[in-house]
This record gives structure tokens, sequence and C-alpha cells, in this order.
């Protein structure tokens, strides 16, 4: 079995309640729309072929737990640092090159990161 989409499918994002959200099978854009799941705790993107993270990502202000691991991901967002609640962040075997700041500021502010 292959999933064919290309996206979180936008009705996803009217159940504003949603805490977690698990999507690891192959989509290759995240929309700005996930700003609408308000309520997100943890949001488990594994391997998928996302390339680029939409700024409204730093909107999610009760997420804890980002899991990005398995991308095509080359740098992570500045919006990142408004999530005051993040513990922990997964961004191993992506395509980022090199340690930027973003990822400084997050292990300064104490939350796990993991490359």
């Amino acid at each position: 079995w292959e999933n064919n989409l290309q996206e979180i499918p936008e009705d996803i994002f009217k159940i504003s309640t949603i805490e977690q959200l698990y999507v690891c099978d192959r989509i290759l854009r995240l929309s700005g729309s996930i700003s609408k799941l308000e309520n997100l705790k943890i949001l488990n993107l594994e391997g998928n072929l996302i390339s680029e993270l939409p700024d409204e990502i730093g909107t999610l202000n009760k997420l804890e737990f980002l899991n990005l691991s398995y991308n095509n991901i080359t740098e992570i967002p500045l919006s990142i640092l408004s999530l005051k609640v993040l513990k922990k962040i997964d961004i191993r075997s992506n395509q980022i090159t090199r340690k930027d700041s973003v990822l400084k500021k997050l292990d300064d502010n104490g939350v796990e990161v993991l490359i």
C-alpha cells in the first residue's frame, strides 16, 4: 500500500482539539494551516519527504515534542524559537549541514535537540 498524499488533508486542520498528530507516510509539504491545531502537543512527521517547514509552526504554543527525523529539511525556521513549552525536537537524518543558530538557541533554552 502506498500513500498518494502530498500533504496533510485540510480537513484535519478543522479538528482544533487534536493533541497528537502522527503523519509518517511520505508527505512532501507541511501546510501553514498547521497553525489551526492550537492544542497540539506532539507532532510526529518522521519518515516523510518534507524539505521545509512553514513559519506558522511557531504558533503551536502547546507543542512539547516535534519529530522531524528522516525528512529532507535543510534548515529550521526562526519561528521555532517561539515554542516556549517545547521540550524535545528530533531532526536526525535530514539535510541540515551545520548546526545553525536556531538549534543552538533551542539547546541553550533547555530543549533536547537530537541531531
